[in-house]
């Protein structure tokens, strides 16, 4: 399968689980989960750090980076809630952890 029709095969696929519903809760998605993760990523553009900013462009509010939902699934539950919700993550935290 050439690269075309691959993409082509993977958008229907994700066109199908449109309005699938999944139990999984990772947390809630604040303006400060989107502001850290769009620096984390080098994402500048305002409308992920200034509010005002936002709304100019006609969005309610800051606009998460568009891979910020799929980056989060991955983490798991455990992971989101630890590294993005706390205050500041240090280095300590991390050490001796099994990444898989």
């Amino acid at each position: 399968m050439d690269g075309l029709a691959a993409l082509a095969t993977y958008r229907t696929q994700m066109q199908q689980r449109i309005g699938e519903r999944h139990r999984r809760h990772l947390g809630i998605v604040d303006g400060r989960l989107i502001r850290r993760y769009a620096l984390a990523i080098g994402e500048m553009n305002p409308i992920h750090h200034d509010e005002q900013a936002a709304r100019a462009h006609g969005y309610a509010g800051l606009v998460a980076p568009p891979n910020l939902l799929s980056a989060v699934v991955e983490w798991g539950p455990r992971m989101a809630s630890r590294a993005v919700r706390r205050p500041a993550l240090s280095a300590s935290w991390a050490q001796g952890r099994r990444w898989s």
